[in-house]
């Protein structure tokens, strides 16, 4: 990799991480926990959509799963895709299909979703960037048909890490 090329990599992802390795190849990371502790949807809402232009398609995906294991909602995340257009990869918890209810969305607001696809717990979509706050609107609307408040507390005390007691002995861990 030339410094000119690095150069390039650093002012189109700004926020990106790259690292190097000795043979020249590099991988771009974001600092998705900043983003993760950023986002923080209000309490009545019952999914989480998110966008930031500097964001790269390959990593929505995570991004999405990390911000639902975190929020225990469905999300959709976008990156840009070409001047007019956004790309989302969602991610959802159990009892909430996101490619039908990706589905419902285009039926009620023809036009706004260019394409969708994926199954109950992953889907992606593409959208004009104008309409990125009616389809976070469309989809808050159809999630609030399919789950109530106790199915999303009931998943985020099921999906809470348990605590396991561990203690030191001398250079290792062991489960008490």
């Amino acid at each position: 990799m030339t410094r000119k090329h690095l150069h390039e990599l650093r002012k189109e992802f700004p926020t990106a991480e790259i690292t190097i390795n000795g043979s020249g190849h590099y991988a771009l990371s974001w600092s998705v926990f900043t983003v993760i502790a950023a986002a923080t949807p209000s309490d009545d809402a019952y999914t989480l959509c998110a966008y930031r232009p500097q964001w790269h398609q390959g990593v929505i995906g995570i991004v999405a799963a990390r911000l639902k294991d975190r929020h225990h909602r469905p999300v959709v995340v976008f990156a840009r895709a070409g001047d007019s257009e956004l790309k989302g990869s969602g991610r959802s918890i159990a009892g909430f299909h996101l490619r039908d209810a990706l589905d419902l969305v285009s039926k009620r607001h023809p036009g706004l979703l260019v394409r969708f696809g994926g199954h109950a717990m992953a889907a992606g979509c593409t959208i004009a960037a104008v309409n990125f706050e009616v389809f976070r609107g469309a989809l808050q609307v159809v999630a609030r048909e399919g789950l109530d408040a106790a199915t999303l507390e009931e998943k985020a005390r099921a999906e809470a890490p348990h605590a396991i007691p561990f203690h030191f002995h001398g250079n290792y861990f062991a489960s008490a």
